[in-house]
């Protein structure tokens, strides 16, 4: 009977251990289960974190883009339009002094001065050559092609007054038969001063 207990004492024993040592692996695999499910929710969290940062990262980014363009937009509308202040003040104060020139004896001479330079680049001892004047000029034009024909006397050259555009002054010279054109107006010559002012004040826009 003894023997019976005792071996009926170690057969619960040894169960019992097997039960714990089964109830232990359960727990230590639930509990890497547990943690392996807590870790794929955090990396799902984190993912969607992310995104949603990224998201607002290139919506903030955006919206900062937009906001420097408009502004850069606006101030370079602002620039041009006190750019053209500027330009306009100083060339109106410079188209004073031409129209006083122009009214003055030594007009005439500069006029022809121009003339003659743009007719001999132009002329080469070849072709029909057309000097352009202003309209406001047309008093000039007898004196000025008696004047030019001392100068090429076997040139052909007419001489008209410019038609629909105002030149201000100077002359516009164009050789028919070898397709030659030169502008030595005043107008063309403002223009390129102006060009040349703005490169050199600094006020050229990009």
């Amino acid at each position: 009977m003894k023997n019976i207990d005792e071996n009926l004492d170690r057969f619960s024993k040894v169960v019992l251990e097997k039960a714990f040592a089964v109830r232990k692996e359960l727990e230590e695999s639930l509990k890497i289960r547990k943690k392996a499910v807590i870790e794929s929710k955090e990396i799902m969290y984190l993912e969607n974190a992310y995104k949603k940062i990224q998201q607002n990262k290139a919506r903030i980014i955006s919206e900062t883009n937009e906001i420097i363009s408009k502004k850069q937009l606006d101030y370079k509308k602002r620039l041009i339009v006190r750019r053209g202040e500027i330009v306009s003040e100083i060339f109106n104060e410079v188209i004073v002094k031409i129209n006083d020139f122009i009214q003055s004896e030594e007009y005439y001479d500069w006029l022809l001065k121009k003339a003659n330079t743009a007719v001999k680049s132009v002329f080469e001892n070849k072709g029909v050559v057309v000097v352009m004047l202003n309209k406001s000029d047309e008093k000039h034009i007898e004196r000025l092609k008696n004047d030019l024909r001392m100068q090429f006397r076997f040139g052909v050259i007419e001489i008209n007054a410019v038609q629909g555009e105002d030149i201000i002054g100077g002359v516009i010279v164009f050789n028919k038969s070898r397709n030659v054109l030169l502008d030595y107006s005043i107008k063309q010559s403002l223009e390129n001063a102006k060009q040349d002012f703005l490169k050199k004040s600094g006020l050229t826009i990009e």
